[in-house]
């Protein structure tokens, strides 16, 4: 099995996201011909001795052919209920044309929770690391069925990315609806794919589609997924769906857009609180809590002006000053005790008026600096 001349090598561990486009219907239900091209890819990599990992979105698609009247549905509840229902489809599916090839599966349906209790989180790496070890592919979704604000993931290029690190896989493949990175809007007539990008290109100005038709990720998911994983030295390829075989066309062809790795790679604690950042939550600070971060210490409360998202003590969040990202880390207070704190005046007394677990509210052994990657 040839692979693409710009890997260093091939790949023994391997996640495979693939988008509710690359199974689904426009108007609903699983395509068979799109899922049997999957699966037969899959396959093929299986018997050339790589561990995959699949990372699949599609259940509320797959469901929404079955359950009348959800065309346009937008409440939680009927989202999160057509999941329940897509999940059964979606794995019915797999295993029926796995099956044929002797092939067992491992299903796992995650939270943001399960990576942020160490208990969950070993015990979800356990099990993929068993799965694969008894020759089984494991599925995995993010749990929509119970998923809310301050504990959902936030799209499954996000959980690919950080299954990618749990697991330190060799490579992480995202086939998408478009056949990679754009100069621009690739619907523009003088956009243009770009195939290799380094490990440390800035490319968050590129105008990007948001969403897909069938999905709710876009491109501008799919780059946070990349900048959560290269710089811990795991790269990434973004290709196109559409072709006869597009996971073989991206790993063999060329096909798509490489994001080369970082050469330096952090430590596992480093690369667990990279990879878990969460895309939405973020606090803005002023300029000398950012002369702290930059010198090494922790950020306290009374360095934070602005809180963006919602979030939980224990979750990864941005560190913002104007709207400059400065670093991450792990906040010890939640997004409402903050509010709390900020709409008060800041209050000396914080910590006993607002029931704050810790004066501060992210350490410096949970923050990693930005221009340190």
């Amino acid at each position: 099995m040839n692979w693409r001349n710009d890997l260093k090598r091939k790949p023994k561990k391997l996640v495979v996201k693939i988008g509710s486009q690359c199974i689904a219907k426009p108007e609903g239900g699983i395509d068979s011909k799109k899922i049997k091209k999957i699966v037969e890819a899959l396959v093929d990599l299986h018997k050339n001795s790589v561990q995959v990992i699949l990372v699949c979105s599609g259940a509320i698609a797959a469901a929404k052919a079955l359950i009348k009247n959800t065309n346009n549905t937008q409440s939680i509840s009927d989202l999160q209920a057509l999941s329940s229902i897509g999940q059964i489809e979606l794995l019915e599916a797999f295993k029926k044309l796995f099956a044929k090839q002797g092939i067992h599966l491992g299903q796992l349906l995650l939270t943001q929770e399960d990576f942020k209790n160490t208990a969950r989180y070993f015990n979800l790496k356990n099990t993929i690391e068993k799965l694969l070890g008894w020759n089984c592919i494991p599925i995995i979704n993010e749990n929509d069925s119970i998923s809310f604000d301050e504990i959902t993931v936030g799209d499954n290029d996000q959980l690919a990315a950080m299954i990618a690190e749990s697991l330190s896989a060799e490579l992480l493949l995202i086939l998408s609806e478009t056949d990679g990175l754009y100069s621009k809007n690739p619907n523009e007539p003088d956009a243009f794919l770009i195939e290799s990008i380094a490990y440390d290109e800035d490319f968050e100005k590129i105008e990007t589609i948001d969403k897909s038709i069938v999905g709710r990720g876009g491109m501008k998911t799919k780059l946070q997924a990349v900048r959560k994983l290269t710089p811990l030295g795991i790269p990434v390829i973004i290709a196109g769906h559409q072709g006869a075989n597009p996971i073989k066309e991206a790993l063999e062809e060329n096909k798509g857009s490489l994001f080369h790795p970082a050469p330096k790679k952090w430590n596992k604690r480093q690369s667990r609180i990279i990879s878990r950042v969460r895309s939405s939550c973020s606090v803005v600070v002023d300029k000398g809590a950012a002369d702290a971060i930059l010198a090494n210490r922790s950020l306290l409360p009374v360095g934070i002006n602005k809180v963006e998202g919602r979030f939980q003590r224990g979750d990864v969040i941005h560190i913002l000053c104007g709207k400059k990202t400065i670093g991450y880390g792990i906040a010890e207070n939640s997004s409402t005790q903050i509010r709390k704190y900020l709409s008060a005046g800041k209050p000396k007394n914080y910590q006993e008026t607002l029931l704050l677990p810790t004066k501060v509210f992210i350490h410096k052994n949970n923050l990693i600096r930005k221009d340190a990657q």
